[in-house]
């Protein structure tokens, strides 16, 4: 089975509870996911970037200094921000 690491830039605690229950609850056959916060990535192939938050774009910046190849996903109120056009 193929895995993931998707770390969570800028998400709050409840926020971040919330996804973890999401994926932990949508079992995939194929995919595996292992969500991490940006304080602690070692590995990094999809960035969850709250676009809100303050800490958010430094976090990312830094992923994208160490991981060449993230794939960044903003999500927002309004799901318009963020400079990727994987935006929810």
């Amino acid at each position: 089975m193929a895995g993931f690491v998707v770390v969570m830039c800028g998400v709050s605690g409840k926020d971040a509870r919330m996804v973890e229950i999401v994926v932990s609850r949508a079992p995939n056959l194929k995919y595996q996911y292992q969500l991490v916060q940006a304080a602690n990535a070692l590995q990094c192939d999809i960035a969850l970037v709250d676009a809100q938050s303050p800490t958010a774009a430094s976090e990312l910046a830094v992923l994208r200094q160490r991981f060449a190849n993230v794939t960044a996903v903003f999500i927002s109120d309004d799901g318009t921000h963020g400079d990727t056009s994987y935006r929810i």
